[in-house]
């Protein structure tokens, strides 16, 4: 870690972001030329830095809306009120794509603004999301504000995304069709979301496409939390602090961390990052977004999971100790001390294994192998897929499914034949 970059990673590096911004049309899957073989490498420098948003030329505007309104939120929180959204509109009527960022992310993201910038110049206008796993999400667009079960986030999104489009709808913003997608964790709040649509109908999506989703959501948080667990060890309680002094400032501006975001590029790019560093690294940005939504949920409904009960938050107080202490708290534990005990309040008969289930895109494999409007974009050396996983995308979606064979998770997304494959998926 202390160890300065080289210049030949350096230029490596910006050399990868450029190709992955240009619009080069690529050739057959075989002929893909991403140029990362090692996917944890890709997962990390897959993202562009800020500096590549700042050219960025489009009409925006940040809404904030009151989801809830009378919702009282503790001191601490109450500057997330309003739930906030970013609009790209164009000039008269248009096709309108909604985009739900991955785990921890909201519409500031880089992926998010990416794909944003990107959909915009093709015509759409374009409303971007903040992830239903954060704390923005769990504060002011979430019912029970304990997000984290599929179906739920689901109809919490749809409320919301209602609700945005209303906002934008009075400003004269006009939609011909609607369209939905999602990276990550989106990807698979985007299937959801999709299925409740076709009962709703309030938008009727004529397209969605799902962007390197997880298949089994519990398994894919174990991958992450195994990153911490098997290449930290002993030096956890260091790794932590180190990581909290350094991205303090970062996460109060962003309000949230998200693997594949400017975070792990900053870091990695400070010092070049051996494979048990990255992967450590990567396991511990996704501690982070855990850490902000338990700590979160414990707020906002008094329960206990780490704080005592009844024990107010004053503004000005310090939550430091807290968060430190629910970065130990791997997916594991959220699920057994607050995601199953509210879930059995309502269905007691289900147990842990029913409600990972609920959670995972395989029970829905019916509705996604029947419906044709559905698509997914993947890599076949996503760190967060099995084996098994990459079969069932493969046999669930038959054509529908574009599987390149390199990229990590989400490493590629923004690489040219990717984007390209996404636009002329809505397009055509």
């Amino acid at each position: 870690m202390k160890k300065r970059i080289s210049g030949i990673l350096f230029i490596l590096i910006w050399c990868a972001l450029i190709c992955r911004v240009s619009l080069s049309c690529a050739a057959d899957p075989a002929d893909y030329d991403y140029p990362f073989e090692n996917p944890v490498f890709a997962t990390i420098a897959g993202s562009p830095p800020d500096e590549n948003l700042s050219g960025m030329i489009l009409k925006e505007t940040v809404y904030g809306i009151e989801v809830f309104k009378g919702k009282r939120l503790p001191p601490t929180m109450r500057n997330l009120r309003k739930y906030r959204f970013s609009t790209a509109w164009q000039s008269g009527e248009a096709p309108l794509i909604f985009i739900i960022p991955g785990t921890g992310s909201n519409y500031k993201a880089g992926n998010a603004r990416f794909l944003q910038k990107i959909f915009y110049d093709e015509g759409f206008h374009v409303i971007v999301l903040n992830s239903p796993f954060s704390r923005r999400f769990a504060a002011m667009g979430s019912a029970s504000a304990i997000p984290g079960i599929s179906e739920e986030d689901a109809r919490d999104l749809y409320y919301l995304m209602q609700q945005a489009y209303e906002a934008v709808y009075k400003d004269g913003i006009r939609a011909t069709d609607f369209y939905l997608t999602g990276y990550s964790l989106g990807g698979l709040n985007a299937a959801f979301v999709s299925r409740l649509d076709g009962r709703e109908k309030f938008f009727n999506f004529r397209k969605v496409l799902m962007i390197n989703p997880p298949v089994d959501l519990f398994a894919s948080t174990k991958v992450l939390d195994d990153y911490v667990t098997r290449n930290l060890r002993q030096r956890a309680d260091i790794f932590f602090d180190n990581i909290f002094r350094k991205v303090s400032r970062y996460f109060e501006y962003k309000g949230d961390v998200y693997i594949d975001g400017e975070f792990l590029y900053d870091v990695n790019r400070i010092a070049p990052l051996t494979q048990d560093e990255m992967e450590g690294l990567i396991g511990v940005a996704f501690r982070l977004s855990l850490a902000s939504v338990v700590f979160s949920a414990d707020m906002l409904t008094n329960g206990g999971y780490v704080k005592k009960k009844g024990k107010i938050m004053t503004t000005g107080a310090s939550t430091t100790p807290y968060f430190k202490e629910v970065l130990h708290w791997t997916f594991m534990d959220y699920l057994d001390k607050v995601l199953l005990p509210y879930w059995q309040k309502r269905h007691p008969g289900d147990n842990r294994e029913t409600l990972i289930s609920r959670i995972s895109l395989k029970p829905m494999a019916g509705y996604l192998r029947s419906s044709a409007k559905i698509g997914v974009v993947h890599n076949a050396d996503d760190i967060i897929l099995t084996g098994e996983d990459l079969a069932f995308i493969r046999e669930t979606f038959g054509d529908r499914a574009r599987i390149y064979p390199r990229g990590g998770h989400l490493g590629n997304m923004l690489y040219g034949p990717n984007v390209e494959y996404m636009v002329n998926f809505f397009k055509e």
